[in-house]
């Protein structure tokens, strides 16, 4: 433990501690078991009376944002049902953060449409200011356009209106900014009609702001319904034309029921944003409805890569929408002779048919003229298309050209900016999005070639940083030769940089995936005396080594010094991130684990609760319910006999683990044997099967891993048991040959195989 500590602690908790290690967390058992009871209390109170934000009941949190949360309230004094919404507590609520809000009240108050969500006025609550807005009970436009009595023409209606209440705030000098089909909700009316509510203009800047403001704030916006001027970060261009842009992904989306640039990685997907044209609607076979030209016009034209050519309102862009629907050409469409003359034939249909008898009278003079006009027109065609294709190389050839260029210039980047961009996704990797291929293999390209060997602090801090990918993405081969790299810098880094926290934190976690929780324990130990001293109390790679030791602790067995860690990190946590964070809920769940382990399974009960609740209205989660809650959720369950809540919460880590997110393939496949784990051990073989070979197609490109090796033998196992022995015994000998390849943790693969062999009443192979 560090020396600095203060070895004159009241009480340590009841149990036997490693000598010193009680007076290092600064409360005694007493301090603790009040704790404990006050949240069961305050549990058991929630379920019964309804939460307070200030005067305000609350009935529900409706959703989470990064910057907020909003809440289903009752208004005192008048006794309605509204909507209110404030900015995350604590390190959230930053002086930015409160100016983006201030923005947004002084932008929504402008506004007055029925298609807009309703501002009553704005409040403060513990220094935090809030929103107050009309509740709004409806179905997001997505979803409502793929009820089965939807039609083509009520969307392109609905869409036209939702214009229309765009045009108002544009009109107002207000941009949304923030477009996407959670923020248009669709209500119905009392007259059973349907209508748009327009809701959160918590991006929106007033028109008239300076401009010299957007170059700090950083994207701004939904990636998938950005405008290219948005994905490009030129902010400057941001205007009432960027919410056409996203308007018309929107449409486009709702049309086809698929989104027009689909890429995984946020890089790739801003690129696409800005080069890259969709495929056209009407040619989406998988299209809900009938589509044509005319609308595929009307997208386009407000898809366009180049703001002047998109609609010049979104007046404009509702106007051509009712044309469509009356009938009418319609101005997106080029201004063809015979177009014009089809739409107006569908408009008059009785002019129509006299202007054809005309026409015929005059047919036989114009068959000469029309075949001059038609080889006339052709030439012109093929020329055109000449000038297109050339056009198009070029465009292609200088597109080319400047992704060479991008590509260049982040392979020459600093190692400092390098770092730094890694870190970033680093941070996000754990949270779900989808990490950049290319940039990792730049970095690790140039560590390979001695880049940064002149500076063993940025090549170890890099080494972690691709180990730490390694391990989310649960590829231990790589990230053990990713730890070895990094571990040949650590002699020139000093021995209480931060960096050397970081690899000793990840050395634990590889030795941990080998099943030594004891020796991981160890290096957790020793990366937590070098950050605390370092980086403070209540730095996260402080938190971090804590909360690995702890948890190492536990799984070795050592529960009452484990408890006693994981009742220091949750008031560590509380002071950091606030009650009712998602980084407090998960240390009651840690601390509710180990109390199930202890056997003090009422505690541990009272523990989860705890959990839950905090989880059900954390404001920094993100997510319905955190994994590792749920995870817990399910263990109880098992342990109190409960199935169905077991099942439903294993299928609920299944579901989030299909997610895209980076490389996920094991993550899936560990949640997916969970749940055929539990099949299999009900005798539910038939239910287990699917989801196992499910987990062996992710893990193919895992060869030589215990995710590999798991998957193949729980298959086999399944498959012996539905009575197909010749199938399970191929796949045990594979997963034998796997272990017996492997690079890493050989020993321990080979038990898992001999484990189910044995199980599955199935002889080892013989030598011969």
């Amino acid at each position: 433990m560090p020396d600095n500590r203060d070895n004159s602690p009241p009480k340590p908790p009841a149990g036997n501690l490693p000598e010193g290690l009680a007076s290092a967390f600064g409360f005694d058992d007493d301090r603790w078991m009040h704790m404990l009871r006050s949240a069961v209390s305050d549990t058991h109170k929630s379920s019964t009376t309804q939460r307070k934000l200030g005067h305000y009941t609350v009935l529900e949190i409706a959703g989470r944002g990064g910057q907020g949360a909003v809440y289903k309230v009752v208004q005192p004094g008048t006794g309605r049902t509204i909507a209110l919404k404030r900015l995350n507590l604590g390190c959230f609520a930053e002086s930015r953060d409160r100016l983006r809000f201030q923005r947004e009240m002084e932008a929504t108050a402008a506004l007055n449409h029925p298609g807009i969500v309703t501002l009553l006025g704005h409040d403060t609550i513990d220094d935090q200011p809030v929103l107050l807005m009309e509740w709004i009970q409806g179905q997001e436009v997505d979803l409502w356009s793929r009820r089965k009595d939807t039609t083509r023409d009520a969307v392109l209606r609905m869409f036209a209106e939702i214009a229309d209440a765009i045009a108002h705030a544009h009109r107002k000098g207000v941009l949304h900014r923030d477009l996407k089909p959670s923020n248009v909700l669709i209500i119905r009316r009392d007259d059973a009609t349907f209508a748009p509510k327009v809701l959160d203009f918590g991006l929106s800047r007033m028109l008239g702001i300076s401009r010299n403001m957007t170059a700090t704030e950083g994207f701004m916006g939904t990636p998938a319904y950005a405008s290219p001027e948005q994905a490009s970060a030129r902010w400057q261009d941001v205007d009432t034309r960027s919410d056409i842009f996203s308007l018309g992904v929107m449409l486009y989306e709702a049309l086809t029921a698929t989104q027009p640039f689909t890429a995984q990685d946020m890089p790739t997907l801003l690129s696409e944003i800005v080069h890259r044209e969709p495929p056209r609607p009407s040619r989406i076979a998988s299209a809900p409805f009938t589509l044509d030209a005319e609308i595929d016009a009307i997208i386009f034209k407000a898809l366009s890569k180049q703001p002047s050519q998109r609609y010049e309102s979104m007046d404009a862009f509702a106007a051509d929408l009712r044309r469509k629907l009356a009938g009418q050409a319609v101005l997106a469409h080029p201004p063809k002779l015979l177009y014009q003359s089809r739409a107006f034939a569908r408009q008059h249909k009785f002019a129509a048919t006299t202007g054809l008898i005309a026409l015929t009278a005059v047919a036989t003079l114009a068959i000469v003229s029309s075949i001059l006009a038609a080889r006339l027109q052709a030439r012109s065609a093929q020329l055109q298309t000449a000038i297109i294709a050339q056009e198009q190389a070029t465009s292609l050839a200088q597109r080319s050209a400047q992704l060479a260029q991008d590509r260049e210039a982040l392979a020459q980047a600093s190692a400092q900016t390098l770092l730094g961009l890694l870190r970033g996704m680093s941070d996000e990797a754990t949270t779900g999005l989808t990490v950049s291929p290319e940039l990792l293999a730049i970095a690790e390209n140039r560590l390979r070639e001695g880049d940064f060997a002149a500076d063993p602090k940025l090549a170890l801090g890099m080494w972690n940083v691709l180990a730490q990918f390694a391990f989310v993405s649960s590829n231990i081969v790589r990230m053990q030769g990713f730890i070895d790299e990094g571990e040949r810098y650590r002699v020139g880094v000093n021995v209480m940089d931060s960096e050397q926290s970081t690899w000793l934190v990840l050395k634990g976690l590889l030795i941990e995936a080998q099943g030594n929780y004891t020796h991981a324990a160890e290096y957790y130990q020793q990366a937590w005396c070098i950050a605390e001293p370092t980086d403070g109390p209540f730095a996260p790679t402080t938190l971090r080594a804590m909360g690995n030791y702890a948890l190492a602790l536990s799984n070795s067995n050592q529960h009452e010094a484990a408890l006693a860690l994981h009742h220091d990190l949750l008031l560590r946590n509380q002071h950091v991130y606030g009650p009712t964070s998602l980084k407090t809920a998960n240390s009651w769940c840690n601390i509710a684990i180990t109390l199930r382990r202890m056997r003090r399974h009422d505690e541990s009960r009272a523990a989860l609760r705890m959990a839950q609740h905090i989880d059900s209205i954390a404001e920094d989660g993100g997510l319905a319910n955190s994994p590792r809650i749920t995870r817990e959720v399910s263990r109880r369950a098992l342990a109190d006999g409960d199935l169905i809540t077991a099942e439903i919460a294993l299928m609920q880590l299944v579901d989030y683990a299909r997610v895209p997110r980076g490389d996920g393939s094991a993550t899936s496949s560990s949640q997916l044997l969970r749940l055929a784990d539990f099949y299999q051990s009900h005798d539910r073989h038939a239910d287990a099967l699917p989801l196992l070979r499910e987990a062996c197609d992710l893990t193919k490109s895992q060869p030589g891993t215990q995710a590999r090796v798991n998957a193949l033998c729980s298959l086999a196992y399944t498959l012996q048991n539905l009575d197909d022995t010749a199938a399970a015994t191929t796949l045990f000998d594979e997963a034998q040959q796997q272990a017996q390849s492997a690079t890493i943790e050989r020993e321990v693969l080979l038990r898992i195989v001999e484990r189910y062999r044995k199980l599955a009443n199935l002889p080892a192979p013989t030598d011969d």
